[in-house]
């Protein structure tokens, strides 16, 4: 698989899934990688966000659990559709600026991408600059990225955990204190956005 670029901190490989070309994104590495329960779960995360469909999502397709010999060569990772994309973060911080048209589309558009992922049940919990993805298709559309372990159906006991352990910056304030339990990933969807 040929590297083509981190996503908040996950390495993106180019790769092919059933004959197309797909971004294979590294959640973790290492002996991590080689966890079984983990492994199902992320295939269960896979298989269930496989049959959301949007313009604004960047799709996905499945995951894959990579083993190798050393530690080094193993990882889990999710299949998505490959984007030609760079980061909010790094388009922000280059000359390519928003115009204030362009601006006001495309938060639109992150906010049409939430309204129908929330619709589904799912929180995505870790909107932040580096999952939010501008194609250089011309048009700037972005798409929301960075679908991982965290992901999970509102409410279930997952999710709670998971999203206390999220990219605090962008975490709800009520999400942060200590006797946060009932971690709902919508109300950090809707504080990252701002």
């Amino acid at each position: 698989m040929q590297p083509i670029g981190d996503r908040g901190g996950a390495v993106a490989f180019k790769g092919r899934f059933g004959g197309a070309a797909v971004a294979c994104v590294r959640l973790t590495g290492g002996a991590e990688a080689r966890d079984s329960a983990a492994a199902a779960r992320l295939a269960g995360v896979a298989a269930a966000l496989r049959p959301l469909t949007h313009p604004h999502l960047v799709k996905v397709f499945g995951a894959a659990q990579v083993l190798a010999a050393d530690d080094a060569g193993c990882g889990l990772f999710l299949v998505t559709a490959l984007v030609g994309y760079r980061d909010l973060g790094r388009f922000a911080s280059s000359s390519a600026a928003f115009t204030m048209p362009e601006f006001c589309r495309c938060a639109r558009e992150l906010l049409k991408a939430l309204v129908y992922l929330h619709g589904q049940g799912f929180g995505h919990g870790a909107v932040r600059p580096s999952n939010v993805l501008v194609e250089s298709n011309g048009a700037r559309t972005l798409r929301l990225a960075g679908f991982g372990p965290w992901t999970r159906k509102v409410g279930t006991e997952a999710a709670e955990a998971e999203l206390l352990s999220a990219a605090a910056p962008f975490l709800a304030p009520e999400l942060r204190s200590s006797g946060a339990t009932a971690a709902d990933p919508r109300a950090a969807d809707t504080f990252a956005l701002a």
